[in-house]
């Protein structure tokens, strides 16, 4: 079994609930073999523009490779299968 959990900026990207799923999944999940840590990214803005509906992340900034790593580390801790991808912003860019 394979986990996909995207590290959304205000909602998931948080070390304590990384640290909580980990723990969830290592005692419940044995059989897990990948867990994914999928970097939020902003492509869907255009298309809700287009529908006219509100992006509630509207502006929010691609996570830095930082911070991705710290959450990584929270995740392998627990998980030593987890992994992450996904773009990342520079760490000076705001």
């Amino acid at each position: 079994m394979w986990i996909r959990t995207p590290i959304i900026p205000g909602y998931t990207a948080d070390p304590a609930n990384i640290a909580a799923l980990g723990g969830f999944i290592r005692t419940e999940l044995p059989t897990v073999e990948r867990w994914d840590l999928l970097a939020y990214t902003n492509l869907g803005q255009s298309k809700y523009r287009r529908l006219d509906r509100p992006y509630v992340l509207e502006g929010e900034p691609l996570m830095t490779r930082a911070e991705m790593e710290a959450l990584h580390a929270e995740a392998v801790a627990r998980v030593p299968a987890a992994v992450w991808s996904g773009a990342t912003r520079s760490e000076d860019a705001a």
